[in-house]
This record gives C-alpha cells, sequence and structure tokens, in this order.
C-alpha cells in the first residue's frame, strides 16, 4: 500500500509527501499548503496566489516565480518550466 489508503503506515499527509519528494522536481500551485511544501522541499515553484497569504508568503519568502492568475498564460508555464527542469520546449 501506498500510505494514503494504509492507516497502519500513514502518518497523516505531511508523511505521504516524503515518500514522494524524490519523484518532483518542481510544483507550480496556488494553494497555501502547496506551497508551503514546495517551501520545505527547496524545490523549484511558480507560485499562482489565489489569495493574498499565498502571495504574502511568497514575497516573505523571496520566491522570484510569482504569477498572478490574471496574468497566467502558456508563455510563463513553458519559461518556467524549461528553467525549471533545464529543457527546451
Amino acid at each position: 500500500e501506498d500510505g494514503i489508503r494504509d492507516v497502519e503506515r500513514s502518518r497523516g499527509l505531511g508523511d505521504v509527501y516524503k515518500r514522494q519528494e524524490e519523484y518532483i522536481d518542481y510544483f507550480i500551485g496556488m494553494r497555501f499548503h502547496a506551497i508551503a511544501l514546495a517551501y520545505l522541499s527547496a524545490k523549484p515553484l511558480l507560485g499562482i496566489p489565489y489569495e493574498n497569504k499565498v502571495l504574502q508568503f511568497l514575497k516573505r519568502y523571496k520566491y522570484q516565480n510569482i504569477v498572478m492568475p490574471e496574468d497566467l498564460n502558456r508563455k510563463t508555464l513553458v519559461d518556467f518550466l524549461e528553467r525549471a527542469a533545464n529543457i527546451k520546449l
């Protein structure tokens, strides 16, 4: 079992996340907890703040890749992915 459905193995979402971290190269997130997990993992993050607390978190920890939802477009995503994954799309 993966620890999500196996109550005996799982110690909560943080435990599940820690076991998945090796498979994650970067994050694209809007919700606070997704962005907080990206911060804890020190992985590249494209933050798309949906409310002020998310924007303040991103600014406090000096994230450079912040795009407001209304400004999100294909070019923004491609540019981030090319930098984060070090590939040319």
